[in-house]
Protein backbone atom coordinates (compact mmCIF):
# COMPACT_ATOMS: atom_id res chain seq x y z
CA UNK A 1 0.00 0.00 0.00
CA UNK A 2 0.95 3.65 -0.43
CA UNK A 3 1.04 4.16 3.35
CA UNK A 4 3.63 1.42 3.70
CA UNK A 5 5.76 3.02 0.97
CA UNK A 6 5.57 6.40 2.70
CA UNK A 7 6.49 4.91 6.07
CA UNK A 8 9.35 2.93 4.50
CA UNK A 9 10.76 6.15 2.97
CA UNK A 10 10.59 7.90 6.34
CA UNK A 11 12.26 4.93 8.03
CA UNK A 12 14.97 4.95 5.36
CA UNK A 13 15.60 8.65 6.02
CA UNK A 14 15.85 7.99 9.75
CA UNK A 15 18.27 5.11 9.17
CA UNK A 16 20.32 7.19 6.74
CA UNK A 17 20.66 9.97 9.32
CA UNK A 18 21.65 7.43 11.97
CA UNK A 19 24.44 6.28 9.65
CA UNK A 20 25.45 9.70 8.35
CA UNK A 21 25.68 11.67 11.58
CA UNK A 22 28.19 9.40 13.40
CA UNK A 23 30.38 9.47 10.27
CA UNK A 24 30.02 13.23 9.85
CA UNK A 25 30.76 14.23 13.46
CA UNK A 26 34.46 13.24 13.37
CA UNK A 27 34.91 15.31 10.20
CA UNK A 28 33.22 18.29 11.85
CA UNK A 29 35.34 17.81 14.98
CA UNK A 30 38.48 17.73 12.84
CA UNK A 31 37.47 20.91 11.02
CA UNK A 32 36.61 22.59 14.32
CA UNK A 33 39.94 21.51 15.79
CA UNK A 34 41.78 22.96 12.81
CA UNK A 35 39.95 26.27 13.20
CA UNK A 36 40.58 26.35 16.97
CA UNK A 37 44.29 25.64 16.50
CA UNK A 38 44.46 28.31 13.81
CA UNK A 39 42.56 30.93 15.79
CA UNK A 40 44.70 30.20 18.84
CA UNK A 41 47.66 31.43 16.78
CA UNK A 42 49.54 28.12 16.61
CA UNK A 43 50.59 28.72 13.01
CA UNK A 44 51.93 32.21 13.71
CA UNK A 45 54.70 30.94 15.95
CA UNK A 46 55.39 27.54 14.37
CA UNK A 47 58.38 26.92 12.11
CA UNK A 48 57.46 26.28 8.49
CA UNK A 49 58.27 22.53 8.66
CA UNK A 50 55.83 22.12 11.56
CA UNK A 51 53.11 24.00 9.65
CA UNK A 52 53.58 21.71 6.66
CA UNK A 53 53.63 18.57 8.79
CA UNK A 54 50.60 19.52 10.87
CA UNK A 55 48.63 20.62 7.80
CA UNK A 56 49.49 17.32 6.09
CA UNK A 57 48.31 15.43 9.18
CA UNK A 58 45.01 17.36 9.18
CA UNK A 59 44.66 16.72 5.43
CA UNK A 60 45.31 12.98 5.70
CA UNK A 61 42.86 12.70 8.60
CA UNK A 62 40.25 14.59 6.57
CA UNK A 63 40.76 12.33 3.55
CA UNK A 64 40.39 9.21 5.69
CA UNK A 65 37.20 10.55 7.24
CA UNK A 66 35.83 11.53 3.82
CA UNK A 67 36.61 8.04 2.53
CA UNK A 68 34.71 6.58 5.46
CA UNK A 69 31.82 8.94 4.74
CA UNK A 70 31.79 7.99 1.04
CA UNK A 71 31.50 4.29 1.90
CA UNK A 72 28.15 4.73 3.64
CA UNK A 73 25.26 2.94 2.00
CA UNK A 74 21.64 3.95 1.70
CA UNK A 75 19.29 1.67 3.66
CA UNK A 76 17.41 -0.80 1.49
CA UNK A 77 13.70 -1.51 1.75
CA UNK A 78 14.15 -4.55 3.97
CA UNK A 79 16.14 -2.51 6.51
CA UNK A 80 13.53 0.25 6.39
CA UNK A 81 10.69 -2.16 7.06
CA UNK A 82 12.62 -3.80 9.89
CA UNK A 83 13.18 -0.37 11.42
CA UNK A 84 9.46 0.32 11.11
CA UNK A 85 8.61 -2.95 12.85
CA UNK A 86 11.15 -2.28 15.61
CA UNK A 87 9.77 1.22 16.19
CA UNK A 88 6.18 -0.01 16.31
CA UNK A 89 6.76 -2.51 19.09
CA UNK A 90 3.91 -4.57 17.72
CA UNK A 91 4.06 -8.35 17.54
CA UNK A 92 4.32 -10.32 14.29
CA UNK A 93 6.25 -7.67 12.31
CA UNK A 94 3.32 -6.02 10.46
CA UNK A 95 5.46 -3.99 8.02
CA UNK A 96 7.73 -6.79 6.84
CA UNK A 97 4.84 -9.25 6.81
CA UNK A 98 3.15 -7.31 4.02
CA UNK A 99 6.28 -7.81 1.88
CA UNK A 100 6.55 -11.52 2.67
CA UNK A 101 5.32 -14.29 0.42
CA UNK A 102 3.87 -17.67 1.21
CA UNK A 103 6.75 -20.13 1.39
CA UNK A 104 4.91 -22.86 -0.50
CA UNK A 105 3.24 -21.36 -3.55
CA UNK A 106 1.50 -24.66 -4.24
CA UNK A 107 -0.09 -24.75 -0.79
CA UNK A 108 -3.58 -26.03 -0.31
CA UNK A 109 -6.58 -23.71 -0.18
CA UNK A 110 -6.71 -23.69 3.64
CA UNK A 111 -3.08 -22.60 3.89
CA UNK A 112 -3.61 -19.83 1.33
CA UNK A 113 -6.73 -18.67 3.18
CA UNK A 114 -4.84 -18.61 6.47
CA UNK A 115 -2.07 -16.62 4.77
CA UNK A 116 -4.61 -14.09 3.48
CA UNK A 117 -6.04 -13.69 6.99
CA UNK A 118 -2.51 -13.11 8.28
CA UNK A 119 -1.87 -10.45 5.61
CA UNK A 120 -5.20 -8.74 6.37
CA UNK A 121 -4.32 -8.60 10.08
CA UNK A 122 -0.91 -7.13 9.23
CA UNK A 123 -2.57 -4.52 7.00
CA UNK A 124 -4.88 -3.50 9.86
CA UNK A 125 -1.87 -3.17 12.19
CA UNK A 126 -0.21 -0.89 9.66
CA UNK A 127 -2.64 1.94 10.35
CA UNK A 128 -1.09 2.93 13.66
CA UNK A 129 2.57 2.56 12.70
CA UNK A 130 4.87 5.56 12.97
CA UNK A 131 8.58 6.09 12.47
CA UNK A 132 10.54 7.08 15.55
CA UNK A 133 12.89 10.04 15.37
CA UNK A 134 16.45 9.21 14.33
CA UNK A 135 18.75 8.27 17.16
CA UNK A 136 22.40 8.18 16.08
CA UNK A 137 23.38 7.24 19.66
CA UNK A 138 26.40 9.50 19.82
CA UNK A 139 26.42 9.01 23.59
CA UNK A 140 27.58 5.43 23.03
CA UNK A 141 30.35 6.55 20.68
CA UNK A 142 31.56 9.55 22.68
CA UNK A 143 30.51 8.89 26.28
CA UNK A 144 32.33 11.91 27.68
CA UNK A 145 31.07 14.30 24.98
CA UNK A 146 34.57 15.30 23.95
CA UNK A 147 33.08 16.63 20.73
CA UNK A 148 31.59 19.44 22.80
CA UNK A 149 35.07 20.50 23.90
CA UNK A 150 35.76 21.48 20.29
CA UNK A 151 32.78 23.84 20.41
CA UNK A 152 34.10 25.38 23.62
CA UNK A 153 37.56 25.69 22.08
CA UNK A 154 36.07 27.31 18.97
CA UNK A 155 34.17 29.86 21.02
CA UNK A 156 37.19 30.67 23.19
CA UNK A 157 39.67 30.96 20.33
CA UNK A 158 37.25 32.99 18.21
CA UNK A 159 37.02 35.44 21.08
CA UNK A 160 40.82 35.50 21.51
CA UNK A 161 41.53 35.89 17.79
CA UNK A 162 39.02 38.69 17.38
CA UNK A 163 39.40 40.43 14.03
CA UNK A 164 42.60 38.47 13.27
CA UNK A 165 40.73 35.20 12.66
CA UNK A 166 41.36 35.15 8.90
CA UNK A 167 45.01 36.15 9.24
CA UNK A 168 45.61 33.41 11.79
CA UNK A 169 43.84 30.85 9.64
CA UNK A 170 45.78 31.78 6.51
CA UNK A 171 49.08 31.51 8.43
CA UNK A 172 48.67 27.72 8.22
CA UNK A 173 49.18 27.97 4.46
CA UNK A 174 52.23 30.26 4.64
CA UNK A 175 54.99 27.78 3.93
CA UNK A 176 57.83 30.21 3.57
CA UNK A 177 60.79 29.41 5.75
CA UNK A 178 61.58 31.67 8.66
CA UNK A 179 64.57 33.06 6.73
CA UNK A 180 62.32 34.14 3.81
CA UNK A 181 59.96 36.18 5.96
Amino acid sequence: PARLDSLARKAALALAWERLWPALVPLLVLAGSFLAVSWAGFWLFSPFWLRITALAAFGIAALLLLYRLARLSWPDRRESLSRLDRDSGRPHRPATTLEDQLANENADAATRALWQVHLARAARNLSGLTVAAPSPRMVERDRYALRASVLVALAATAFVAGPEKNQRLMAAFDWRSDAEK
